[in-house]
């Protein structure tokens, strides 16, 4: 009877004791490379940093007494203890053993604290948890002890976003530690109650990503979202721990519907990642195995290897998942991703096509534009002010930031001289003025338009994304202070030669094509600053050539415009042929609508910046437009619904509850009662 009784309990055990060890073994095997080159990185950096450590478990050129509160340099300490936990594994050399459980002693017997909560209760248990993992059966239990102990600081409980996920994760391997199946499933379970849709930090209803409020940050926090998550959910599948079906499409959807439409191959727009464009080396798909998982991340830890090992499960949407690290890894047999997705809980908009990849962020009343936090950002005050970057090769932009001038951000229409605005206490971390911000797209094409609203800067801007390039036009360009006023067209690494007439300049395969009229300006030479002037990096001066591009207004315009064409994949000599016959052509440029249409796919794109008519096109409200000659899509940019009543060339449709998120109906509808 007694046996009986106590039956399903030792069998519910013994289950449990299964999936631990799945879940130990996977978490543990996810941070060893497979590849030969990654595990000799491993092992000559943990050869390095065992020679230079001294007998008592430290190394000189740390310094333990310096706080930063971002790149802490006793973080380095803990970065190294387990890098020779994760060599050990990969060579089973002693040396590294011995030195990684001397190097937890010495953390344990002075248990270093920042400033900054953030090291404290997520980093430090997060760098000990793993070092653990890997050296468990070869530690004494005293040091588990204490590793456990300062483990028990990531109170997950009060925390949400990324934050939240990191708490848990912690948790999580705790309990492995500890074998503690009621620890584990406590967590898990909080894992995936953050795993849903919401208007507050986390995962948005268009899949994009908020974190520290009503902020964009998909490449930011959002990244490490992606990337932890997915790595736990595929350590739990198939486990008791497995993660529900409806909350996997939810993570799906942000994966794949989401997070690979701001990237072009290993690189994540430099427009999603918040503050972290401040860090050199920043980069989605790192191929440096030696680093561990604060940032900047390891490949072990990076968004390939996270999604890589959730593709390796039986999950759905499994052959997209591989079409996308297949991207990730450059893969020549890899397709690209086409298509276009308007982003419009966060203002933003992606457009792929065959061979580039170009976004637009912007910020309203509903966004927070940028943040400084920890001495990062200390230059973004226009990062969100139309924001319009192209990615080809994917290094446009990579680790420019030290010198670019930041009042010529590409795409955005900025006072010049001092980066403080005229009449705004708080340029930084800020919502904006407006509402009418956003976009229309219908999968393959998009319009974005931004009220722009800065000090005593205003401006109508507006994209329109078509097959073979893009089109930007801006009116109503009105500034009272005595600033000048320009508009950026890009601001790239240099990459060969420049070539250009009269309306027309070509550089690194991408051609740029404006009215001959216009006051176009353009510099090839050294730019130069510091990492330290933006935020927490080396103060050493970098100095470095830069394709910068712009449109002059002068001082104090007066209602003034500008438009022009951009031609990713274009040689010089098509852009010359482009400038005398255009095949994007402007239909309208003024403060009351802006239009463009492809002649080649016959899209029309138009933003009714108030009621009224363009072609054959009217519209009872205020909107953003696209037409194809079949389907009509609507969206409404101040995100509240509405109705809107759309006549084109005499066919009248109705469209109800418009919002951010559009709405589409074919020409051939019937007009509704009354319409």
């Amino acid at each position: 009877m007694k046996l009986a009784y106590f039956l399903p309990v030792l069998i519910a055990s013994a289950a449990f004791a299964a999936d631990i060890d799945t879940v130990r073994d996977r978490l543990v095997a996810s941070m060893l490379p497979k590849s030969q080159p990654g595990q000799q990185q491993i092992d000559a950096q943990a050869k390095s940093d065992a020679a230079s450590m001294n007998a008592a478990g430290t190394w000189d050129e740390i310094d333990y007494t310096d706080e930063q509160r971002s790149a802490w340099p006793a973080q380095r300490h803990l970065d190294r203890t387990l890098l020779m936990a994760r060599a050990f594994r990969v060579s089973h050399d002693a040396l590294f053993r011995d030195k990684a459980l001397v190097a937890i002693d010495y953390w344990l017997a002075h248990d270093y604290h920042n400033p900054n909560w953030w090291h404290n209760e997520i980093g430090v248990p997060q760098l000990l948890g793993q070092t653990t993992l890997l050296l468990q059966s070869e530690m004494k239990p005293q040091q588990i002890d204490g590793v456990t102990r300062i483990m028990r600081r990531s109170v997950w409980t009060k925390w949400t976003g990324q934050n939240l996920v990191w708490g848990v994760t912690n948790q999580i391997m705790r309990g492995l530690i500890e074998n503690d199946a009621d620890a584990i499933k406590q967590a898990y379970d909080r894992l995936y109650d953050e795993v849903q849709i919401t208007t507050k930090e986390g995962i948005q209803p268009d899949f994009s990503f908020h974190q520290h409020g009503d902020q964009f940050y998909s490449g930011g926090y959002g990244l490490a979202f992606a990337q932890d998550v997915s790595r736990y959910v595929s350590f739990s599948w198939g486990t008791a721990w497995q993660i529900p079906d409806e909350k996997m499409k939810i993570v799906l959807g942000y994966l794949l519907d989401g997070e690979q439409w701001m990237m072009r191959r290993d690189r994540f727009d430099y427009a999603a990642v918040g503050r972290e464009i401040t860090r050199k080396g920043k980069t989605a798909v790192p191929q440096n195995w030696t680093l561990g998982p604060i940032s900047p991340v390891g490949a072990s830890y990076a968004l390939l290897n996270s999604v890589s090992l959730l593709a390796d499960r039986q999950v759905p949407r499994r052959d997209e998942l591989r079409a996308w690290t297949m991207r990730m890894a450059h893969d020549p047999s890899a397709k690209d991703l086409v298509g276009n997705k308007s982003f419009w809980c966060s203002d933003y908009m992606a457009h792929h096509r065959p061979g580039w990849f170009a976004s637009v962020r912007m910020f309203s009343d509903r966004l927070l534009n940028s943040e400084i936090v920890n001495s990062e950002g200390l230059k973004s005050h226009h990062l969100a002010d139309g924001m319009n970057l192209l990615y080809l090769n994917g290094n446009e932009y990579y680790d420019i930031f030290p010198v670019w001038d930041w009042t010529k951000i590409p795409g955005t229409t900025a006072e010049q001289g001092p980066l403080d605005i005229e009449g705004e206490k708080k340029p930084v971390g800020t919502k904006g003025k407006t509402s009418f911000v956003g976009g229309v797209s219908d999968g393959t094409h998009g319009v974005a338009a931004m009220d722009l609203a800065r000090g005593k800067l205003a401006a109508h801007k507006a994209w329109f994304f078509f097959d073979n390039g893009y089109v930007c036009l801006g009116a109503g360009i009105t500034d009272d202070s005595d600033r000048d006023v320009i508009t950026s067209i890009n601001q790239c690494n240099i990459d060969g030669i420049v070539k250009g007439e009269r309306g027309w300049y070509h550089h690194a395969n991408v051609g740029y094509v404006f009215r001959r009229d216009e006051d176009v300006k353009l510099t090839t030479d050294e730019q130069e600053g510091r990492w330290s002037d933006i935020g927490t990096g080396s103060n050493k001066l970098v100095k470095q050539r830069v394709f910068n591009l712009w449109i002059d207004h002068g001082p104090e315009p007066k209602d003034r415009k500008y438009e022009y064409a951009v031609l990713p994949s274009a040689s010089a000599e098509q852009t010359k042929a482009y400038e005398a016959k255009p095949t994007m052509r402007v239909i309208q440029n003024s403060k009351n609508a802006q239009a463009a249409k492809d002649d080649s796919s016959g899209v029309i794109g138009v933003v009714f910046w108030s009621a009224g008519k363009v072609g054959e096109i009217e519209v009872d409200h205020p909107c953003v437009l696209l037409f194809d000659g079949k389907k009509v899509t609507v969206a409404h940019p101040e995100q509240q619904p509405i109705e809107i009543n759309v006549t084109i060339n005499g066919t009248k449709l109705h469209f109800a509850g418009v919002s951010g998120a559009g709405v589409s109906r074919a020409l051939q509808t019937t007009p509704a009662p009354g319409s």
